[in-house]
């Protein structure tokens, strides 16, 4: 999981069949350039989190999630290897949004003008502290 350790609590990528867990996917740029790379290199899916409500309030953070997910799509393209990898963009602390729906949906029309726009799988904004939605969505990322 990539993105912001408020909303993820800790990281993962998947690698064939096997969970690969990370206390720690650090968010600054010195280890986002020398290790995000071989992380998205090595993974077949890629879970990037970001907090929903931060990104509609705040435009700092914002611009970082864009810069972020523009750097994962950006080290995709470049690696050329016709490998294909599962993005999944998930917006975190649904539950603090006013209007869950309508709020997912300014994000959306943000994200759909960047150029990484196209190359997630799937996307959705969710209360990550609802076990009943996670087994949901756990159930839709894996199929189990």
């Amino acid at each position: 999981i990539f993105g912001n350790w408020e909303a993820a609590g800790g990281g993962l990528h998947i690698k064939s069949n096997k969970l690969a867990f990370n206390l720690q996917i650090n968010g600054n740029g010195d280890y986002i350039r020398n290790n995000w790379k071989k992380i998205i290199k090595d993974s077949d899916m890629i879970i990037f989190v970001f907090n929903a409500k931060k990104y509609l309030d705040e435009l700092d953070y914002q611009r970082d999630v864009n810069q972020r997910l523009h750097f994962i799509k950006s080290v995709i393209d470049e690696l050329c290897d016709e490998r294909k990898r599962n993005v999944w963009l998930l917006g975190s602390y649904a539950d603090k949004l006013k209007n869950q729906k309508e709020d997912w949906k300014k994000i959306n029309n943000i994200i759909k003008t960047k150029p990484y726009c196209d190359f997630y799988e799937n996307k959705a904004c969710l209360n990550l502290t609802d076990e009943k939605i996670l087994e949901e969505y756990y159930q839709k990322m894996f199929g189990k």
